[in-house]
């Protein structure tokens, strides 16, 4: 991508900066040629590394992209720039709403807007809630100076933006739109039309971990409502068919606690409760 003449103030939820060439992209399939106005196409979840499926515009004018976070899987941004219009951009990311959790940046919905406070001659309007079909969200405008000028080059312009935010099994989902003053309107509605299509996708919640303090001790399948009966093959056979653990899930239960409380359980729910009566911390594995 060519470098705009521009480069942004020191700000996370903003965090690419316009100087920067992207590298390390993976481009989300269904990158069309069309003309304007643009149309929308369906941008589905990846299993095992995006858990959430938008709309966004499908037209030569704007580019799609993912980058995986290193370390993590299930940790990723997605950026949707608009290709000429280069302070013009949509931006997903993905906080842990909890602290601790290894690999995630953690933010609170306090913190997400102090941020936009403290950046440079920026106002910040109130926090209102909407819905949509799928979801329920929060949002805030922001008008401000946080593009500053690169080496020399034209003035920049005075920027105005929206934030949306949500929480869902235990994170924090921002999606932010940014736009010099002038052409704001013009693309608001790509970014409404995004977050009213905006959901999760069931595939993301199939599998559940256990942790005991900070160490992930078990992963076992989403399938509530099937469960007839928890019994293992005796310690030391093979792993068998079981209605929710995996193979190596039943070399993971063969030993102290674990074991016991699925024998005990009468059911799925009955398993995770008991998992979280135990003090095992049970969390979304995507």
């Amino acid at each position: 991508m060519i470098n705009p003449p521009y480069r942004t103030s020191n700000m996370p939820i903003r965090a690419a900066a316009q100087t920067v060439v992207l590298t390390a992209l993976i481009c989300l399939a269904g990158c069309a040629q069309k003309e304007k106005p643009p149309e929308y196409t369906r941008v589905r979840a990846i299993p095992g590394t995006v858990e959430i499926s938008f709309d966004a515009p499908d037209s030569a004018d704007w580019g799609r992209y993912l980058t995986p976070k290193p370390g993590v899987k299930g940790n990723w941004e997605i950026e949707i720039l608009h290709l000429t219009e280069r302070l013009v951009r949509i931006d997903i990311r993905k906080y842990s709403a909890r602290p601790g959790v290894g690999g995630y940046e953690y933010l609170t919905p306090e913190a997400l807007i102090d941020r936009s406070k403290n950046l440079p001659n920026t106002s910040v309007g109130s926090v209102k809630k909407f819905k949509t079909k799928r979801l329920e969200f929060k949002r805030f405008a922001e008008s401000g100076d946080w593009v500053e000028t690169s080496g020399g080059g034209p003035k920049a312009p005075h920027m105005r933006g929206y934030t949306a935010f949500f929480e869902a099994k235990g994170f924090l989902y921002v999606i932010s739109y940014s736009a010099p003053e002038d052409r704001f309107k013009v693309y608001l509605p790509i970014f409404e039309h995004l977050v009213n299509t905006l959901e999760m996708e069931p595939d993301g919640g199939r599998h559940r971990a256990a942790y005991k303090g900070s160490r992930k001790v078990l992963v076992f399948n989403d399938r509530p409502g099937i469960l007839a009966g928890t019994a293992l093959p005796p310690p030391g056979t093979p792993p068998v068919r079981h209605p929710f653990l995996s193979g190596s899930a039943l070399y993971a239960v063969e030993d102290g606690n674990l074991r016991a409380i699925l024998e005990q359980s009468a059911g799925f729910e009955d398993f995770v409760n008991r998992l979280k009566r135990g003090g095992y911390r049970v969390e979304p594995e995507l």
